[in-house]
C-alpha cells in the first residue's frame, strides 16, 4: 500500500526520507549529474553534544529535538533538494543541481538557522562536512568525502562547517 511505501521511505520520528530512500535516490541524482555534466553537492549534518541532551534532558526531550531539528533543516531546502535523517544525530542534504559555491553558502545557513534558534528551549548546534561532486564519483566516494569534512569540523572545535578537498 501506499501507506507502508511511504513508512519505508520516511524517518518515522522527523518524517524526513531515511537512509535507504537517500542511497536509492542518490545513486539515481548522481548518475543524471555525470550524464548531464550537472553539479551535485552533498552535506552531511551532526547535531553537536546531542548525547549530552538525551543524558541532561531525557529521551523524550532528545527525540522532540531531534524532529524540531528536521523541520528546520526541511524549511531550509529547496523542493529539488533531499533532506535525509541518516542515523542518530546525523542529517544528510543532497543538494541537487546546486553548485560548489552555493553548496557551501547552504551549509553555512543551515549551521547558522539552527544556532539562532532555540529547540526545546535548548542550544543546539551543528558540525557539517560539505563535499562537491567530482567527475568520476560515486555516492560512496561522495559520502565518505562529506563525512571526512565532518570528522574535521568537528575535531576543529563543532558548530562549524568544513569542506572537503
Amino acid at each position: 500500500s501506499d501507506e507502508l511505501r511511504c513508512l519505508a521511505l520516511r524517518d518515522q520520528l522527523t518524517g524526513l526520507y531515511n537512509r535507504h530512500f537517500l542511497i536509492d535516490a542518490a545513486a539515481k541524482h548522481i548518475s543524471q549529474a555525470h550524464r548531464h555534466k550537472l553539479s551535485l553537492c552533498l552535506i552531511m549534518v551532526y547535531i553537536d553534544h546531542f548525547k549530552a541532551v538525551n543524558d541532561e534532558h531525557g529521551h523524550a526531550v532528545g527525540d522532540a529535538v531531534l524532529r524540531d531539528v528536521g523541520e528546520i533543516f526541511l524549511n531550509e531546502a529547496r523542493k529539488e533538494d533531499i533532506v535525509a535523517r541518516f542515523g542518530g544525530e546525523e542529517f544528510v542534504f543532497l543538494l541537487d543541481t546546486c553548485d560548489r559555491e552555493a553548496g557551501i553558502k547552504k551549509a553555512e545557513r543551515v549551521r547558522q538557522t539552527l544556532e539562532a534558534k532555540q529547540v526545546q528551549g535548548l542550544a543546539i548546534t551543528a558540525s557539517l562536512g560539505f563535499a562537491h561532486l567530482t567527475s568520476d564519483e560515486d555516492f560512496t566516494g561522495l559520502l565518505s568525502r562529506a563525512d571526512y569534512a565532518l570528522y574535521k569540523a568537528k575535531s576543529n572545535g563543532r558548530n562549524r562547517v568544513e569542506v572537503a578537498d
